[in-house]
């Protein structure tokens, strides 16, 4: 880390020049340096990552704003499938996450400047790619990520199982212990997932059993009951919405296809609307 190396070697020579006044001055004299040189270095090279961030994060608007705007032309005209249309949408939509990826390659130089910067960055990287299904550079990156929410967790949780991972259950169970009380549900819902894969009903049936003590939601206990008689096939993580579909480990049961006329498109949750809960 640049700023933090320059500033503390700035201030200690500013201590040294300080010492012939006191011990006490000297000290306060570097921490002052240090202080200083660390803000203005923060301020300078935040600005440069702060506009380089305002470009990516329009390419990504501005993707959506367009899909947007072609969904409503469809809609004014009909005779197009929802399928089709969802097609185009999720087309754009990628195109506008490629190109603001190339930009988000330009903060690379910033990483040794800005504390943290590199981890953050690598963490949206992954988040961008994952939605885009480039899997290539989320296994590459996807260790050197915050893991704050439980969602970035579940993509790593979801690759190794994606991958056959020899280390698929030592990923489970750290993520497991890693979030408390609501936050825990989505782990516990996609380890339970993976386990009913691998052919490993009881052991999903105690890990649903566990995560049944640790949070009130319902869903839960619903699905811990359907494994508990031996109902595997009643087992879904469907109440889990948004979240579930974007790890891809399974697909959203879409409604019956028809031809797109006017309001026809206003319930697809690409474009705002409120999912079909019809099963």
């Amino acid at each position: 880390m640049y700023s933090v190396l320059i500033s503390l070697f700035v201030s200690i020579v500013a201590a040294g020049f300080g010492a012939g006044i006191g011990q006490g001055w000297a000290i306060l004299i570097g921490f002052v340096v240090f202080l200083l040189l660390f803000i203005l270095f923060n301020q300078y090279w935040g600005r440069k990552l702060k506009a380089i961030m305002a470009l990516h994060e329009e390419c990504v608007t501005g993707a959506q704003a367009d899909a947007n705007k072609m969904v409503q032309r469809v809609q004014q005209r009909g005779g197009m499938s929802q399928k089709v249309i969802q097609q185009k949408v999720e087309r754009m939509i990628a195109d506008g996450i490629k190109e603001s990826l190339v930009i988000l390659d330009d903060t690379k130089p910033l990483y040794n400047w800005i504390i943290f910067s590199e981890k953050q960055l690598t963490t949206r990287k992954v988040q961008l790619s994952y939605q885009v299904k480039d899997f290539e550079v989320v296994d590459e990156l996807i260790d050197k990520c915050f893991f704050f929410e439980p969602l970035m967790y579940a993509m790593k949780m979801a690759r190794a199982y994606k991958t056959e991972s020899p280390d698929l259950e030592k990923i489970c169970t750290k993520g497991l212990k890693k979030y408390k009380k609501e936050k825990c549900v989505l782990i516990y819902s996609v380890y339970a997932w993976i386990l009913i894969k691998n052919k490993e009903e009881d052991k999903a049936r105690e890990i649903l059993a566990i995560a049944r003590e640790k949070s009130t939601n319902e869903n839960l206990d619903k699905n811990w009951q359907a494994l508990a008689n031996d109902n595997v096939n009643k087992f879904s993580n469907h109440f889990l919405g948004d979240q579930w579909y974007t790890l891809f480990l399974e697909e959203m049961r879409m409604p019956k296809q028809k031809q797109a006329g006017k309001g026809d498109l206003k319930n697809n949750p690409i474009h705002g609307g409120k999912r079909s809960r019809k099963r």
